[in-house]
């Protein structure tokens, strides 16, 4: 059975990836698109928060941001300047800290029952195992794009090792 303990650890490990990722970064190093069409690293940090501020409530925690701003970070929604004027990069990097905080705690006062607890007809524990999943596969990109944003170019992808 999956237990809280395990799901500190995985989010934990998501965070500190994501975290040592965008701690070079500038603001406006974080609006490049790696490609044309692409979402920038401001945008995949963005996504992250609003994903755990949509995850946290089910462990009974508010949402860190209003709807006028989540709007400007979920799947469908097209990085522009607006968004990039909403939330300051820095910004970005201190609410991704908050919800690490807030994710610690919530986990820390959740047991067996309640990650057993249906939600829409799964149980909890299976709701925060894949949002994890889904938060790992966006701090790999995240990490991608800074290895991409720090060294200047784009990865030349004809190549394989």
């Amino acid at each position: 059975m999956l237990t809280a303990k395990m799901l500190d650890a995985r989010f934990s490990e998501n965070y500190r990836q994501i975290r040592q990722a965008i701690t070079p970064i500038t603001h406006s190093e974080s609006l490049r698109p790696p490609l044309p069409g692409l979402n920038p690293l401001h945008w995949l940090v963005g996504h992250v928060v609003v994903s755990r501020a949509n995850f946290l409530t089910l462990l009974d925690v508010p949402s860190i941001w209003p709807w006028e701003i989540c709007k400007l970070f979920i799947p469908g929604s097209r990085p522009t300047a607006e968004s990039a004027a909403a939330i300051p990069f820095e910004a970005l990097r201190h609410d991704l800290e908050r919800t690490q905080k807030l994710l610690l705690a919530a986990l820390a006062r959740t047991g067996p029952d309640a990650l057993a607890a249906l939600h829409d007809e799964r149980p909890l524990a299976d709701h925060l195992l894949e949002y994890a999943t889904h938060e790992a596969f966006h701090a790999g990109q995240i990490t991608l794009l800074q290895q991409i944003l720090t060294a200047g170019s784009t990865p030349d992808t004809t190549q394989h090792k």
